[in-house]
C-alpha cells in the first residue's frame, strides 16, 4: 500500500466515522428530547391530579345538622368566602383538565358544575348554601369516590398518554362549564 492509498483510506473512514457520529448523535438527542417532553407532560398530569386529590381530601369531611339530622359537606357550613375557597382546587383542576384522563375529565367537570350551581342559583347565604349542600350530599359524596377510584387508576397510568385524546363534542359550542 502506498501512502495515497493510506491517506485515501484515512480520509473515508474519517468521514464515515463523523456521518456515524452524527447520525448517532442526532438518534440520542431525538430520543433525550422525547424523554424530557415525556416527563413534563407527566409533571403537569401530576399536578392537575394533585389538586383533584386536594378537593377530594376537602369534600371528605362532613357535618350533621343536630335539627334535622341531615348530612352535608363542612364545605357549605362557614358561609360563601369558605365556600369559594374550599372549591378553588377543582375549578382550577377543570382549568388544566387537559391533562388527565378523559373519563376523570368528564367526572371533574361534573363535581365542578354541581359545586359551582350554587351561585348560578343566586344561594349566597349561609343557610341557603347548608341547604343545598344537605340536597346534594349524596351526588357530591358519589363523584367524590368516584373520582377517587379514577385517580388511583390513572395515578398508574400517567405515562399512557393515548387516554388523554379529547372525545369529539358532536356539540361545539359547549363550554365545559355546564351542559
Amino acid at each position: 500500500m502506498n501512502s495515497s492509498e493510506i491517506l485515501t483510506s484515512t480520509l473515508i473512514a474519517s468521514v464515515v466515522s463523523v456521518l456515524i457520529n452524527f447520525g448517532v448523535t442526532r438518534i440520542l438527542k431525538k430520543i433525550d428530547f422525547k424523554h424530557e417532553y415525556y416527563k413534563k407532560v407527566i409533571d403537569k398530569r401530576i399536578a392537575v391530579y394533585d389538586c383533584i386529590e386536594d378537593q377530594i381530601m376537602i369534600l371528605k369531611l362532613s357535618v350533621i345538622d343536630v335539627r334535622d339530622l341531615r348530612v352535608y359537606h363542612r364545605i357549605f357550613s362557614s358561609g360563601e368566602k369558605f365556600y369559594e375557597e374550599s372549591t378553588e382546587p377543582i375549578n382550577k383542576a377543570s382549568l388544566n383538565s387537559l391533562w388527565i384522563n378523559l373519563e376523570t375529565r368528564e367526572k371533574v367537570l361534573e363535581l365542578k358544575n354541581l359545586l359551582n350551581e350554587a351561585f348560578l342559583e343566586g344561594i349566597h347565604d349561609d343557610k341557603a348554601l347548608i341547604s343545598y349542600g344537605k340536597k346534594h350530599y349524596e351526588k357530591i359524596y358519589t363523584l367524590r369516590d368516584e373520582i377517587e377510584v379514577l385517580i388511583q387508576r390513572d395515578i398508574l397510568e400517567l405515562y399512557d398518554f393515548s387516554k388523554l385524546r379529547v372525545k369529539l363534542d358532536p356539540n361545539p359550542t359547549r363550554q365545559g362549564f355546564l351542559k
